[in-house]
């Protein structure tokens, strides 16, 4: 009878921490002649379980070795975000030409040159957003097989762990007492694993004020490989987004499509006149899009871009997709005098009081609120207008 020898108790290491594994019964019984042979041996798990406490820093440096390798596919990540960027900013372009020249459409001679302009920015639209998509699917599969790699060396530690308790439990099934032979080899090899886990996990130290990472353990430095990815994708997209370029190309394109609808304009001629007379009913095509509309009385006013609502002795309105801020830019660029600048809430409607399509009454107390940061023009402009091209919606 083999000597009674006092057995440590086992653990194991359980999500980075140590934890009691599971306490050993006090009884059992003795293995019967004939019995068949469990499906899990406990020798093979003793000698797996070492062996792999042995081999669990090797392990852990191959997965760092396999990161660095991945590093490749950040470079490619940068190429792919700085060709989508260009091809965005390409598209954008292209749909704002396109819009531009729709919006001064003028008869049908016109428009197979504005459809083609248009149907070139859908070209160069598509094959940015399958730019964006490839790039995107650059980062996804690289931020995968990061965590995979990461994940195995993770999933081998469990699997060690989940061996041994198999082990352990085919071996009391096998009718070894506590006190065994292989007990006792099965609980060292569990504590083999627990210190080869703990090692791997050991944190640096700090001397003087400075961090020394000589004792750091294989699984620490892990992490830190794994973190490193995070600033690297970041840098190798930065500058180069091309979702603002995508938007102005879609936004410039449906303008572009609605300016096209709408030509030949129909042309109506405003009289001078010096008392009021009742407005007349028709509907100002405008993009529908938030931007601005601008009073230009000095300078080029196309220049904004957008459509020309109306022009006179008091200025030129213009409806413009820039916001306000980029239209003081591009007019202090540009050498225009901006009379006011009010943001676009509204579809402009009438009956037109020139320039703009609200009656200011309607704005009175008790009324609906009047959406706009600029004052109005003066009401005189309601009284005396000027000659105004104006676009209809075709009915």
């Amino acid at each position: 009878m083999a000597p009674k020898v006092k057995l440590p108790a086992l653990s194991l290491f359980v999500g980075w921490a140590l934890v009691p594994f599971f306490a050993l019964p006090t009884s059992g019984f003795a293995a019967q002649a004939g019995k068949s042979q469990p499906a899990v041996d406990p020798a093979q798990v003793n000698r797996d379980v070492r062996q792999g406490a042995q081999n669990l820093d090797a392990d852990i440096n191959a997965a760092i070795n396999n990161l660095q390798k991945l590093t490749r596919d950040v470079g490619k990540l940068k190429d792919q975000a700085k060709d989508a960027k260009k091809k965005a900013d390409d598209a954008a372009k292209a749909a704002e030409k396109a819009r531009d020249a729709a919006s001064n459409c003028k008869d049908e001679k016109d428009k197979k040159k504005i459809q083609d302009l248009i149907n070139q920015a859908k070209a160069k639209q598509k094959d940015a957003q399958n730019a964006k998509d490839k790039m995107e699917k650059t980062e996804k599969d690289l931020r995968q097989q990061i965590k995979d790699t990461v994940d195995k060396v993770d999933n081998r530690i469990k699997d060690l762990q989940g061996q041994l308790e198999k082990g352990m439990k085919a071996a009391k099934e096998a009718g070894f007492k506590d006190n065994s032979v292989m007990m006792g080899n099965l609980q060292d090899a569990g504590t083999m694993l627990n210190r080869a886990v703990e090692k791997a996990r050991q944190e640096g130290t700090w001397e003087g004020g400075k961090y020394n990472p000589a004792n750091e353990g294989m699984r620490t430095k892990l992490e830190k490989a794994q973190n490193e990815f995070n600033p690297k994708i970041r840098e190798a997209k930065e500058g180069n987004d091309p979702t603002e370029s995508l938007e102005n190309a879609d936004k410039f394109i449906k303008a572009a499509e609605s300016y096209l609808n709408n030509c030949p304009p129909r042309v109506g001629a405003v009289p001078q006149r010096t008392v009021p007379q009742q407005p007349t009913e028709v509907a100002v095509l405008v993009d529908n899009d938030q931007g601005s509309n601008v009073c230009v009385d000095g300078g080029d006013a196309s220049a904004l871009g957008g459509q020309v609502l109306g022009s006179g002795p008091g200025g030129t309105i213009v409806n413009t997709p820039m916001n306000p801020q980029t239209v003081e830019r591009v007019a202090k660029e540009k050498g225009l005098r901006i009379c006011w600048i009010e943001i676009n809430y509204c579809m402009i409607m009438t009956p037109l009081t020139p320039f703009r399509g609200h009656v200011h009454g309607d704005h009175g107390p008790g009324k609906s609120i009047h959406d706009h940061d600029a004052p109005d023009p003066p009401l005189n402009w309601g009284v005396i207008p000027p000659a105004t091209v104006i676009r209809v919606n075709p009915k």
